[in-house]
């Protein structure tokens, strides 16, 4: 006849269940330390390609620039250009119009054409620099406004944005999958370590069955058990991560070949925040893993 328990533990003992160490969960700390590590890169990487792309975003969502159109007659332009600043000034929600001298249009096609000689006869178009806010102007309005000045062309950085947001969306949804592997290959992990816990401590559990003890209770010792493996792998994983985070961006921010929306990157407090519970949920899918399998396995013996 099977003894009642008390308090989850067995009469009269005053100490958790008696499970020998074994091989197999030996190895559990080392392979959720690898886990952890990974999964944290993954998703430290996501966030930060996240961040630096909403950065991106708010630059570029309130900048555009204006072209002036060169011609025959420097003074004409120049005239032309001081008209469409005043325009742009005059608008709704335009902050900031600030015409570029002449060099700025020579510096931006140097990277392709190089320091050419003469450059400023060269007929490129003179530059202003527009800032607007994004919630009071229309693109399309300002665009219609600066018909009145012929020779000038309205661009908005809008295009070059789209592109930073589907690389923001594939990092997330690339991480989504690296989380979901590692997480399965964790669960996969868990299940064969606690069903070789149960062959190797089978006669240890037949006799916690002899002396009272339910399926319930002994799949909670392993679970238990199990959960502090992980969490010793996952805290290993987890420094060995937060160290690569810590001196990643100075290799990022002094490399010359850094990608420039990668340079300079930080993580907000909110980031770390998820970097900090991720080592918790790995342990805790671990534990539930490991009370899952041990009651299937259980259910199992004679």
């Amino acid at each position: 006849m099977k003894m009642p328990l008390v308090s989850g533990r067995l009469p009269g003992l005053g100490h958790p269940l008696p499970l020998r160490a074994d091989e197999g969960g030996r190895f559990l700390p080392a392979i959720v330390a690898i886990m952890t590590l990974l999964a944290l890169l993954a998703l430290a990487g996501a966030l930060a390609v996240n961040r630096g792309a909403q950065s991106w975003d708010r630059e570029v969502t309130g900048s555009a620039t204006v072209q002036v159109l060169p011609g025959p007659d420097a003074a004409e332009v120049s005239v032309r250009v001081e008209a469409a600043t005043k325009l742009l000034l005059a608008q709704p929600g335009v902050l900031l119009a600030q015409p570029l001298p002449a060099a700025a249009g020579a510096a931006l096609v140097a990277p392709w054409l190089g320091e050419l000689t003469g450059a400023a006869e060269l007929p490129i178009p003179r530059l202003i620099a527009v800032t607007v806010d994004p919630a009071i102007v229309s693109q399309d309005g300002l665009r219609e406004a600066l018909k009145a000045v012929p020779g000038t062309r309205y661009q908005d950085h809008l295009t070059w944005l789209e592109p930073i947001r589907r690389a923001a969306t594939a990092a997330r949804w690339l991480a989504a999958a690296v989380l979901a592997v590692i997480g399965g290959a964790a669960v996969l992990t868990v299940l064969f370590a606690t069903r070789t816990s149960l062959a190797v401590q089978q006669d240890v559990i037949e006799v916690l069955h002899l002396i009272g003890a339910r399926d319930g209770y002994i799949a909670g010792g392993l679970a238990r058990q199990t959960m502090g493996r992980a969490l010793l792998g996952a805290f290993v994983g987890a420094l060995l991560a937060v160290v690569v985070l810590l001196l990643l961006p100075m290799f990022l921010t002094s490399a010359a070949e850094a990608p420039a929306l990668l340079r300079g990157v930080q993580l907000s407090a909110l980031d770390w925040v998820w970097i900090i519970l991720l080592p918790f949920a790995l342990s805790i899918l671990a534990a539930g893993a490991a009370y899952l399998a041990a009651l299937r396995g259980l259910a199992r013996l004679p």
